[in-house]
């Protein structure tokens, strides 16, 4: 369970995780296509910055985060269509993560588990208990709203891979 704050550090890996979730009024295959577009995330991400594709399932990201430019290369580890995407870094900032996409009577309810390992050890773990942490949740929590409002409101050719 998560606690009030919204984040957890995990006691087996020591990374810090965060769970968040929107209901979107959309079927999950618009949700999980729209979603997949990696390149597109920053449109939904505040913290992502650029998404490249380097080979079939690697990726390399950019993101700025507590003042911070970060980078990693991240493997695909599950992508099941209309259903689930998961990823864990090869290289860089240490993170792993799943995105669910399940099919609801009201339309999808997307739930985000996103773990990473701040960088710096010891003087990373005191920020990100601090502060980075609390305003990364939030963050999440508002992309997730953005995209469940630019979704309803039909609002997502900027989600969709070029022709």
């Amino acid at each position: 369970m998560m606690p009030e704050q919204g984040w957890v550090k995990d006691a087996e890996t020591g990374q810090y995780c965060h769970d968040a979730a929107v209901q979107v009024n959309a079927p999950a295959a618009t949700c999980f296509e729209l979603w997949a577009n990696f390149e597109a995330l920053p449109s939904i991400m505040t913290y992502v910055k650029k998404v490249t594709r380097m080979e079939a399932q690697v990726w390399h990201w950019e993101a700025r985060v507590a003042g911070r430019d970060e980078a990693w290369d991240a493997e695909m580890t599950q992508f099941v269509p209309n259903e689930a995407i998961a990823w864990h870094a090869v290289r860089g900032l240490r993170n792993a993560g799943t995105v669910h996409f399940a099919a609801t009577a009201a339309g999808c309810l997307i739930t985000v588990h996103l773990c990473y390992d701040p960088p710096f050890g010891f003087l990373g773990d005191f920020v990100a208990e601090r502060s980075v942490n609390d305003e990364f949740h939030a963050q999440l929590q508002q992309d997730l709203l953005n995209f469940k409002h630019a979704v309803e409101a039909g609002n997502y050719d900027q989600y969709r891979r070029a022709a």
